[in-house]
């Protein structure tokens, strides 16, 4: 008597696992790339990050500008220099004195102190 038996083998036996742990590993790291990209450490061991430094950098903007409730900003970009310091340039359209929508382009440094107050400097706007 014969039996004809069929033996499945497990998933890790299949030859397409290597592709899988290898696709995995690789949305693992960029996951967590991508997070410690965005985060900084200040002088207080504080996280800030670049989001911080481009909100930081549009409220000094919004002080600088005659119309400032006209404001709309463009996508910034950020850079992180280490130790709660960016440099962020962007734009942003705003009424001048005489109500005409306008862009202008800025940058400046964003500096975060240990109680994740920041200062703006090199500010420049054209």
């Amino acid at each position: 008597m014969s039996q004809n038996t069929e033996v499945k083998g497990h998933w890790f036996m299949d030859k397409s696992w290597p592709v899988f742990t290898t696709l995995g590993v690789l949305i693992l790291a960029g996951f967590f790339g991508c997070r410690a990209c965005l985060h900084s450490i200040d002088q207080a061991g504080n996280t800030v990050d670049k989001i911080s430094a481009e909100v930081a950098s549009e409220q000094y903007v919004e002080g600088v500008l005659k119309s400032p409730s006209t404001a709309e900003f463009g996508s910034a970009e950020v850079i992180d220099f280490g130790n709660g310091e960016f440099k962020v340039k962007s734009y942003v359209d705003a009424e001048n004195s005489f109500g005409a929508k306008i862009r202008s382009h800025y940058s400046c440094k964003v500096k975060f102190d240990k109680n994740a107050n920041f200062t703006v400097s090199e500010f420049e706007m054209e």
